[in-house]
């Protein structure tokens, strides 16, 4: 797999940003019981180090971790895309 610099890198989200964010969707609507099933793993697996950490979080807070993960799935998305059409 090639190396993309930063400018490559803006310039594939550019184009594609919008069809990854869909596909995102998509994802989240079709695999409704894995993504679930994760999410509740994820509680399990991080409670030994987070406790309740993140239930004592400020609203705006949780929304910033929120939307930080989403857009990292868009760019996991976009990562997917590039890869397929490598």
């Amino acid at each position: 797999m090639p190396v993309l610099g930063l400018d490559e890198q803006l310039a594939h989200f550019d184009r594609y940003a919008e069809k990854a964010y869909a596909r995102c969707l998509k994802e989240f609507k079709d695999r409704k019981p894995d993504i679930i099933q994760a999410a509740r793993q994820r509680l399990i697996d991080g409670y030994d180090v987070y406790k309740a950490e993140g239930y004592r979080w400020e609203y705006e807070r949780l929304r910033a971790a929120r939307l930080e993960e989403y857009s990292d799935g868009i760019n996991y998305r976009l990562m997917s895309m590039f890869q397929s059409w490598g």
